[in-house]
């Protein structure tokens, strides 16, 4: 509340709109184990836009993908299954086909769409985690309100336009052959049993 002008205010929207909870101090790796974040489990969503942890050389480009993979990892675990219950197991295809396809569990990830972002490698990164491209949309900054780019306060630069980047809707993948549809290039798959920095070794160029 103190770094930010206007936190205060957007706090107050959030709690207007009835959204049941804010929480603070959040690691995005480490969602599962947040008992705050526990708590209002199973979701349906769970949405993470324009994650960066600063920086833009090759060792920042590990460090985002590291962030991405405990993200990933963290989130799967804690989506909806088709009965309501917390996502431990993945579905298979017959049941996948009857759900409809907005009614079924997702992650979204929100980035730019630069070959800064294109680098980090998102599909094959959710991929190695048991997770499956379902499709991908421009980022619609209209469907959040009065949402906009924020950079890290106190920034230097303006925060960068919103208008040029994708949403990437993942969901728990089907099974043997499934976790790369979607997913371009030759030799991508990544045992998804690795740790995180060995499934960044496994993608770098």
């Amino acid at each position: 509340l103190t770094k930010y002008p206007g936190a205060k205010a957007i706090l107050s929207s959030l709690q207007s709109a009835g959204i049941k909870a804010v929480v603070h101090d959040v690691d995005a790796t480490e969602l599962d184990e947040n008992t705050d974040v526990v708590r209002f489990a199973p979701y349906d969503r769970i949405v993470f836009n324009f994650p960066h942890v600063g920086g833009a050389t090759a060792k920042d480009v590990n460090n985002n993908q590291a962030l991405l993979l405990g993200f990933l990892e963290s989130a799967q675990s804690l989506l909806s299954s088709s009965d309501g219950s917390t996502n431990n197991n993945k579905r298979s295809n017959k049941s996948r086909k009857k759900m409809k396809k907005n009614a079924e569990p997702q992650i979204h990830v929100a980035l730019r769409n630069t070959p800064f972002y294109d680098s980090w490698r998102l599909p094959q990164l959710a991929a190695a985690v048991g997770l499956q491209l379902l499709e991908t949309q421009p980022f619609g900054a209209q469907q959040f309100g009065l949402y906009a780019p924020r950079r890290t306060h106190p920034a230097f630069r303006e925060s960068p336009d919103a208008s040029d980047a994708s949403r990437y809707c993942f969901v728990v993948g089907s099974g043997a052959g499934g976790a790369n549809d979607g997913v371009d290039g030759d030799d991508d798959d990544v045992d998804g049993r690795a740790s995180r920095a060995d499934v960044i070794a496994q993608l770098a160029p």
